[in-house]
């Protein structure tokens, strides 16, 4: 299963006023598995909606395949559609910034932690369990619990 979920995460339809931001961290692990080799993600993901329209989520932490261990900081800026069915709003990568102590290649990157290649929409569901706290799920993601910091 794709990390895509970040996402991420990242991804939300849920009631925020735009005068509310919210930021979240969270410890975040995935795994990502396919033919004799796999993808594992072990760090951080801090998660910011500016407003119900725009936000950015940044991972850090490392990242393990069967031959290599790597060093992964990134922040992805993105945008959320105003439109919402049910729960779900359509999300877009925007931007991608990489620190230079990052080492995690763009390949990598690309096929198994992004959630979408910048430029193309996908899907997220967000649900606001309490004032402090959401949980996010994207299609091709387990869920995101994260509380308000």
């Amino acid at each position: 299963m794709v990390l895509n979920g970040f996402l991420f995460l990242l991804f939300f339809s849920f009631s925020m006023h735009a005068e509310e931001p919210f930021k979240c961290t969270s410890q975040y692990k995935t795994l990502v598995e396919k033919d004799n080799d796999y993808t594992l993600f072990d760090g951080r993901l801090t998660l910011f909606l500016k407003d119900e329209h725009e936000g950015f989520f940044s991972l850090s932490g490392k990242v393990s395949t069967k031959e290599k261990n790597y060093l992964l900081v990134r922040k992805s800026y993105f945008t959320l559609a105003q439109h919402e069915v049910n729960q779900v709003k359509q999300a877009t990568i925007t931007k991608v910034i990489k620190h230079p102590s990052d080492t995690t290649p763009d390949p990598l990157w690309l096929a198994d932690i992004l959630p979408e290649l910048p430029g193309i929409d996908f899907h997220i569901e967000i649900w606001r369990l309490k004032d402090n706290l959401m949980m996010v799920k994207s299609i091709n993601t387990g869920y995101l619990i994260c509380a308000k910091n």
